[in-house]
């Protein structure tokens, strides 16, 4: 009785430690996607996808458990092809430093054309890494630009 018990609390503990694991990059932030985007589940708490509704443009937020620069998570993201337009230091969060990117890249899984906007960030120890993509030309969603710039801690 009492071994069954153990074995029933050790089994909660692990569901309870892979659940934690598997929480949203954006769990510990106020990062939020725009209504109506439909999440992808969490790759492991290291990364999250969101659609918008009519699938054409997508936000991506990465969280990596160490400092990285933005090239080392470019390369992380897969985006080796990506030609970066314009590079710059902003703040975000009142105050937080933070790096901008416009890039344009062609979609590994569409292969299309399309503009993105990039955010990169540290908090707390680990380095986030947000992405806007939406097709070449295709008008930016403001809330999607605004989620970017939401890598701010949770208050």
């Amino acid at each position: 009785m009492v071994r069954r018990a153990w074995i029933r609390a050790l089994g909660f503990a692990c569901f309870a430690s892979l659940l934690a694991a598997c929480s949203s990059p954006a769990a510990s932030l106020q990062f939020q996607a725009p209504n109506g985007w439909k999440a992808s589940p969490s790759l492991g708490g290291f990364a999250q996808v969101w659609q918008a509704p009519d699938e054409s443009q997508m936000l991506m937020l990465m969280k990596f458990p160490v400092t990285m620069n933005t090239q080392q998570a470019m390369k992380s993201a897969n985006m080796n092809d990506a030609q970066v337009q314009k590079r710059e230091q902003i703040t975000i969060c009142g105050g937080q430093p933070a790096t901008m990117i416009y890039a344009k890249g062609t979609s590994p899984k569409t292969n299309t054309h399309g503009d993105m906007e990039m955010v990169m960030t540290s908090v707390g120890g680990s380095s986030y890494f947000a992405i806007y993509a939406r097709p070449d030309g295709a008008a930016a969603n403001a809330q999607a630009e605004s989620a970017i710039h939401q890598l701010c801690p949770k208050k």
